[in-house]
């Protein structure tokens, strides 16, 4: 793995687990093979979530699909809440204080 000119640093655990990445695909795939990241974990990259957090998010997000309720802001609040919180919010608490706010 050669990071562009412009890229920023690449930390050195990370570098290691890119050059191990790249050595495993090189024995995986033709040598003319380009490998792209998923929307997941050019997602991931972005937030700067460590993986494990990341799929913690994923799979909330995955059954937040199932049962998401678009006719109150709730969701937007599930969206700004802290990934690693450690703590349970109240969504009933926090529904009635977004339903309190004024348009």
């Amino acid at each position: 793995f050669v990071a562009p000119a412009s890229a920023p640093a690449v930390p050195p655990q990370a570098a290691d687990v890119l050059a191990a990445a790249a050595a495993a695909a090189r024995s995986m795939f033709a040598p003319e093979a380009t490998l792209l990241a998923t929307p997941l974990g050019d997602g991931v990259v972005h937030s700067s979530l460590r993986p494990e957090e990341a799929l913690s998010v994923f799979e909330d997000l995955r059954r937040a699909r199932q049962g998401v309720r678009l006719d109150t802001e709730l969701h937007l609040v599930f969206l700004a809440t802290p990934a690693a919180a450690g703590v349970e919010p109240n969504w009933q608490r926090f529904l009635t204080t977004v339903e309190r706010l004024p348009l």
